[in-house]
């Protein structure tokens, strides 16, 4: 039995044949250079490194009556700060990505490190109750005294950062993170370097 197919079917099954071609050559659900990048803005959550820094408080209050100590008051205290450090990826322009789909490589320069927030609460102290005591009369830390305390640990933690080396650890991450993310992309090739402004 021979099979026989009419003018209009057989164009019908060359369009058809046409058509799949065409899907399987130009579908191509990898993604292009302007939405890699806004998928990279969009990991940028993802990419901080949280710090707690430690900042112990020693104080002494002496009142003095004619030329002689009447009173000391010790305090001690453990306080802290929280920072959160990263990269500003809304920072990222499309010059600082170059994107080869075809070999399924990225280089991506990335802003440098930044300090993104800074939190600290004088009220968040643990007080040292072995070195916090009173001798004589009078002369004991009143509600402003224990502000200016809190106030200049806050300052020295803050003028601390720049000697605590966070940069390194921050680039770690941040490399870690964002290879992971752009494998799960489908990139085989990824190079990144970080800005040094």
């Amino acid at each position: 039995m021979r099979l026989t197919m009419s003018i209009p079917q057989l164009q019908l099954h060359k369009l058809l044949v046409c058509l799949i071609i065409f899907c399987l050559c130009g579908c191509d659900n990898r993604p292009n250079k302007s939405e890699v990048i806004n998928k990279i803005k969009n990991a940028s959550k993802l990419s901080t490194t949280q710090f707690i820094i430690s900042k112990y408080i020693f104080a002494q209050k002496k009142k003095k009556f004619l030329f002689i100590t009447s009173s000391k008051d010790y305090f001690a205290a453990h306080t802290y700060a929280v920072i959160e450090a990263g990269i500003d990826f809304a920072k990222i322009t499309k010059g600082d990505i170059d994107v080869n789909i075809l070999e399924k490589s990225i280089s991506i320069k990335l802003p440098k490190v930044e300090v993104l927030s800074f939190s600290y609460s004088p009220t968040n102290y643990t007080k040292l109750e072995r070195f916090s005591f009173h001798k004589g009369i009078g002369g004991k830390f009143n509600v402003s005294d224990y502000d200016e305390l809190f106030r200049n640990a806050q300052l020295e933690i803050q003028e601390s950062l720049e000697f605590i080396n966070i940069k390194p650890q921050v680039e770690k991450n941040t490399r870690t993170l964002l290879e992971s993310y752009l494998q799960n992309l489908d990139f085989r090739a990824i190079y990144i370097t970080f800005s040094n402004n």
